[in-house]
């Protein structure tokens, strides 16, 4: 094995005084069906001053200092200390689903060929409120949502696999027709990845996923039948928040040295114009959210229109605020006024 890697799974996970929620976290991953011995549980903790450390030691965690405190980074400092032949990209709001998760998915490693990541639904428990049931029906935020919807499309054109009782896709992801894919139970085969975390420069974990797609390691596999619940916001307000400050300060600052490939998809300008205009004209998103809710049966979908506008208003209010919006909003301007000028 590469790197004197061990069978079984190491759980990454970055943390910040996460006393409320890490609990239960590590609970899903102790009660797994599974040799616990061939399971790493890797905190990347960005100087918790709660009782997070305690917490995780008391579950066996190993830890190591994350001193720039991002998730993101968290991931880069603790991706050198895997040990083990699988890693689990988790967050500290995250939580198993099914006591055989880990199991499933090391059958599923075996069973298809060379196979470099794994995903599965994303999903509310019963005592999540009701807009993380939201979350759960579009398994991302609004934007994505409406951009991208490319993992429908794989699955639709591939072969439906079984292994242990779970049926599962795998397919060749191509570089120009991304997924937006991260954490919250992204899986890897750790060989494939570790070495792409190995920079000092910022890297978002669809960053790394993108990159690794583009490096030939491209067969990936997922399931609907296994779920990782996320339990992600609170209320639309926390969530908006959470939109701010990842849009200024992990988009707009990193900008030039990001890779970005999964967002800037074909036709990505008119996309993201059609789909600006449809968040801030609820005349359009409320109708589409209503028809959603009758056709699956599910009233969460009515949460569509707020979500949509408040995150393109959060947006629209960064770009003209701020002095990186301006900024980004100047280059935008520049590149498009340089494509008319030399279009035939």
């Amino acid at each position: 094995m590469e790197g004197n890697l061990l069978p079984g799974f190491t759980i990454l996970m970055p943390t910040f005084n996460s006393e409320s929620r890490i609990r239960r976290c590590l609970e899903s991953i102790r009660q797994q069906k599974y040799p616990q011995d061939h399971v790493q549980i890797l905190i990347a903790d960005g100087g918790s001053t709660d009782k997070t450390r305690e917490i995780a030691e008391g579950y066996g965690a190993t830890i190591v200092d994350n001193p720039l405190k991002l998730a993101e980074e968290g991931l880069r400092v603790g991706m050198s200390q895997v040990r083990r032949e699988h890693v689990v990209i988790f967050a500290d709001d995250n939580e198993f689903a099914e006591y055989t998760w880990l199991s499933t998915v090391e059958a599923i490693f075996e069973a298809a060929d060379r196979l470099c990541a794994f995903f599965c639904r994303l999903g509310a428990s019963k005592d999540d409120p009701p807009v993380n049931k939201y979350y759960a029906l579009i398994e991302t935020e609004p934007l994505n949502f409406y951009m991208n919807r490319n993992l429908k499309q794989y699955v639709g054109s591939s072969v439906r696999r079984s292994t242990v009782g779970i049926n599962y896709h795998a397919f060749d992801v191509q570089p120009a027709k991304p997924l937006v894919w991260g954490a919250n139970g992204l899986t890897y085969r750790t060989e494939v990845i570790r070495g792409i975390w190995d920079t000092e420069e910022y890297l978002g974990d669809n960053d790394a996923f993108q990159l690794m797609i583009e490096s030939g390691n491209n067969r990936v596999a997922y399931t609907r039948e296994l779920c990782v619940f996320h339990h992600h916001v609170n209320g639309l307000w926390s969530w908006r928040k959470k939109w701010g400050r990842n849009f200024q300060q992990h988009f707009l600052v990193n900008l030039d040295t990001r890779n970005l490939n999964w967002l800037f998809v074909p036709h990505f300008t008119v996309k993201l114009v059609t789909w600006t205009l449809y968040s801030l004209i609820p005349v359009v998103s409320i109708p589409l959210a209503v028809a959603r809710a009758l056709h699956d049966r599910d009233w969460h979908w009515l949460y569509h229109p707020a979500a949509a506008f408040l995150q393109a208003s959060t947006y629209i209010k960064i770009l003209l605020t701020s002095e990186e919006g301006r900024a980004y909003l100047g280059r935008w301007l520049a590149g498009s006024k340089k494509a008319r000028d030399v279009a035939p």
